[in-house]
């Protein structure tokens, strides 16, 4: 260990010595060994001999290298006074410089010096020349002055426009106020000279708009001097003015001539023009005014102008005054010029042709036109403006019909023939056959025995050959018939297009909505069925048989006036396909006629309401007139030949027309029942469901609101008796009514089904009620078939066009009825063919106290099976 430990610090001290020497970085396993104190003084002794020996070896360099020393030193000290040589060369060299500035500024002032005066000199010359320039400018000024006071316009023009070339030859002194006083007075002169030049023009052409007379002078003559209307205006181009006074020229020409010319008064009378050499005047006499003297105006009044101007002053003003001259031909007489009536063309021709040769002249002037002014243009477009016009004139005509024609009211008749069979319910040799003739008698004996008698079945006439005419045509028809012109037809239950229309389905039972229609439908048969037990040898296989049926309903002169129109339209088609019409250009025209009659049907429509609103039943004239006219229409197609020009076009057009007015004769209708059928409606709302109504307060009001109703139904029936045929009006009563006792019976339904019933002093009330209502028969009665002259000759068909009459006047029997009575309506009338058994039911526990009477009869209603 103790040999070990000199070794260390050994290792110790040459790691750091060769740290500092060569800055050597000692071994990890040196660097990391801890130095104790005992190492130190190692280290420090090594350290110490290791500085010992480099001071010696620095003394023993320093001795041998003495001699190169001096060497050294002696070469220092020439370098130290070179340097000190060169600094003063360059002290030398600034001095120099500096010395050369001043040369050089000296050089540079001088040099400015004789540019300047080089400058003064040149301006010197200019301002010669320019002084010079002056006095010319000066000269031809005063010269142009004393030539514009001697009305020497022209030289003076030529000598203000030389002194005004050499004004501006100032260049740099324009600006200079001796030059603007030269301007100033140029300015002047110029003036001066325009308002001699401008008198020139005023004494020159003349307008005078209160005397109707414009004068054009060619030549101004006085005592010394002589001045043309082209020297003035070349004058006025020189000037830059010419342009402002051919505006006023034109405004001056419209007010004086064009205007006038064109004012055409209500009798269609306007001034002519009358030309004199160099005047043109307005004659004190109004003329008749038409295409042909409106063209000779205008061709004369171009002519004048392009002869009195000349050239460089009328081309600039025609350029003004064509393109609204032009228009104001087109607008004020050539289109209103255009006939409507083809009677009227053969006159019309020769103004065309004049118009073509004013055409032909305007394009020879090389005045550009815009497209609406230009006549050629007109001429191609010939066929549509007669095509405008003959509209504007059908939908004028069809104003006139809308406005007056509603007031005109005439009876129409529809006829048609139809083959049916001999048990439908219709009247047939003065007699009613089927299953209607039991119906007329169901008011009186509806409670004895519904019986067919064989005698009955034998008296039956036999059906006749010939044709027979039904003066109540629809009395009892089937609904399948085809309906003719404006017939009511049936509704079909389902049919959206109907459905829509009349939109009174809403909270109402099935059967209402299947007899409730958008139009007036046929009347339905009888709801008797025929009896079970009637033996089938018995009946009579039915027969065909053709009847004619007639009836008669107001319309307005609006439908025949349109369809006067429309054949107006077909036979201006006619003549204009003719070889022998005289303008062939128009005769292309004639396929586009075809629009015009929907135009007019389209136009019927959109204002029929507005036209018929202050008529009676509006909506139902307006349901009879639309009939009418699709019924018309369709007789027009049948009749138009399929050689006729617009026969393709027409028969498409005209067809979905017609469909168009079977509909909106449907939708007018619809909204007639819709709005009656809200009235009676709110007047039975103040029945409230005849609740409580043996109380004073509210039988008192419930009557009143059953009276009201009463006198609405026949209001109704005075109203309508006049516009609407004798079937439609029973049809559209019936359907209100319908309305009206189907709300009843299903209120007095509703207290049935009430927890306190129907008390005997109630169903008297209510039964007084229903007789009440029953009384509106006497509107659907009829003339009695067969009936001799001491019977009363009348029978009610109400039963035909009400839906739910029997079920109401059943339901007021019930109301009185015993129960013996119910039951006998029960199995031998036609009670249950009207009542379901529950309703039935209900009525017997609401009118009848328990007991065993009326289980009974509860019983028996049940078991019944119907």
């Amino acid at each position: 260990m103790a040999s070990e430990a000199p070794k260390h610090h050994l290792e110790l001290s040459n790691a750091i010595l060769q740290h500092v020497e060569l800055g050597a970085y000692p071994e990890p396993d040196v660097a990391s060994e801890d130095i104790s104190a005992s190492s130190l003084s190692v280290i420090l002794e090594a350290v110490d001999k290791t500085r010992e020996g480099v001071k010696e070896d620095l003394r023993n360099l320093s001795r041998h290298s003495a001699d190169n020393l001096d060497g050294w030193i002696s070469q220092a000290k020439q370098l130290q006074f070179d340097i000190q040589k060169s600094k003063a060369t360059a002290r030398e060299i600034v001095n120099e410089a500096e010395a050369g500035k001043s040369l050089r500024a000296h050089q540079e002032d001088t040099s400015n010096k004789v540019d300047l005066l080089k400058r003064e000199l040149d301006y010197n010359v200019t301002l010669g020349d320019v002084i010079e320039q002056l006095q010319v400018a000066t000269g031809l000024l005063d010269a142009a002055q004393d030539l514009t006071s001697q009305r020497e316009l022209l030289e003076a023009l030529k000598k203000l426009a030389e002194a005004r070339r050499v004004t501006t030859q100032l260049d740099s002194f324009e600006n200079a106020r001796f030059a603007a006083l030269v301007q100033r007075r140029e300015a002047q002169i110029r003036e001066l000279l325009g308002a001699k030049i401008v008198e020139c023009w005023n004494a020159l052409i003349k307008a005078d708009a209160s005397e109707g007379e414009f004068v054009i002078n060619t030549e101004l003559t006085d005592k010394e001097h002589s001045m043309s209307l082209e020297d003035v205006t070349g004058a006025m181009l020189e000037l830059g003015i010419l342009d402002t006074y051919i505006s006023r020229l034109h405004r001056d020409l419209d007010a004086a001539i064009i205007h006038p010319l064109f004012t055409v008064n209500a009798k269609a009378m306007a001034h002519i023009a009358i030309y004199k050499s160099s005047t043109v005047q307005l004659s004190k006499e109004l003329q008749s005014s038409n295409p042909s003297t409106s063209v000779r105006e205008v061709e004369n009044l171009v002519r004048f102008i392009t002869k009195q101007l000349p050239e460089k002053l009328y081309h600039p003003l025609l350029e003004k005054m064509l393109p609204s001259l032009m228009v104001q031909l087109i607008s004020h007489s050539l289109d209103p010029s255009v006939p409507v009536g083809l009677d009227r063309m053969d006159d019309f021709k020769s103004s065309l042709m004049k118009i073509e040769d004013l055409a032909d002249y305007i394009d020879t002037l090389g005045v550009p036109i815009p497209s609406d002014g230009d006549l050629s243009s007109w001429v191609e477009r010939l066929p549509q403006t007669w095509l405008a016009r003959r509209r504007e004139a059908a939908l004028a005509k069809m104003r006139s019909i809308s406005c007056e024609g509603a007031r005109t009211k005439r009876i129409a008749e529809r006829v048609e023939t139809q083959i049916v069979s001999s048990d439908d319910v219709m009247v047939t040799n003065g007699q009613v056959q089927g299953q209607g003739q039991e119906d007329d008698e169901w008011n009186a004996d509806w409670a004895e025995e519904d019986e067919v008698d064989d005698s009955t079945q034998a008296d039956v006439p036999a059906p006749a050959d010939d044709d027979e005419d039904a003066s109540a045509w629809g009395l009892e028809v089937e609904p399948e018939v085809k309906q003719s012109e404006s017939k009511p037809a049936a509704k079909e239950v389902g049919e959206e297009e109907e459905e829509e229309a009349w939109g009174w389905g809403d909270g109402e039972d099935v059967a209402e909505e299947q007899y409730t229609s958008t139009q007036p439908a046929t009347p339905v048969r009888s709801s008797h069925k025929p009896k079970a037990n009637t033996p089938p040898s018995r009946r009579q296989p039915p027969s065909q048989r053709e009847i004619t049926l007639r009836e008669t309903f107001a319309i307005t002169a609006i439908p025949d006036s349109i369809l006067e129109l429309i054949n107006l339209i077909l036979a201006d088609a006619s003549t204009l396909s003719l070889d022998s019409f005289p303008i062939q250009s128009i005769s292309n025209a004639a396929p586009a006629l075809s629009s015009l009659p929907t135009l007019l049907l389209a136009f019927y429509r959109a204002t029929a309401r507005a036209s018929y609103a202050t008529q009676p039943a509006a909506d139902m004239l307006i349901y009879n007139d639309a009939q009418h006219l699709a019924a018309s229409l369709e007789a027009l197609l049948a009749r138009l030949s399929p050689d006729h020009l617009l026969y393709k076009r027409l028969t498409r057009s005209l067809e979905a027309e017609i469909k168009l007015l079977h509909t909106y004769s449907r939708l007018a209708y619809g909204r007639e029942m819709d709005s009656q059928r809200t009235i009676v409606s709110d007047l039975l709302s103040a029945t409230s469901g005849f609740d409580n109504c043996t109380s004073p307060l509210n039988k008192r009001e419930y009557e009143g609101a059953v009276g009201d109703v009463i006198h609405r139904v026949r209001e109704l029936d005075k109203i309508w008796s006049g516009v609407l045929s004798d079937s439609a009006r029973l049809q559209s009563l019936g359907a209100v009514l319908s309305h009206v006792i189907r709300r009843i019976t299903a209120e007095i339904l509703e207290l049935s089904d009430g927890i306190n019933g129907i008390s005997e002093e109630e169903s008297k009330t209510l039964k007084t009620w229903i007789d009440q209502v029953s009384t509106l028969s006497d509107l659907f009665e009829q003339d009695s078939p067969g009936a001799t002259p001491d019977d009363e000759g009348m029978r009610t068909v109400v039963h035909v066009y009400t839906p739910g009459w029997l079920r109401f006047i059943y339901l007021g029997e019930i109301l009185e009825a015993s129960l013996v009575d119910i039951k006998f309506l029960w199995n031998e009338a036609g009670l249950s063919l009207e009542f379901e058994a529950d309703e039935v039911e209900d009525l017997i526990k609401a009118l009848f106290a328990e007991s065993q009477f009326r289980r009974d009869a509860l019983k028996e209603i049940r078991s019944s099976g119907r």
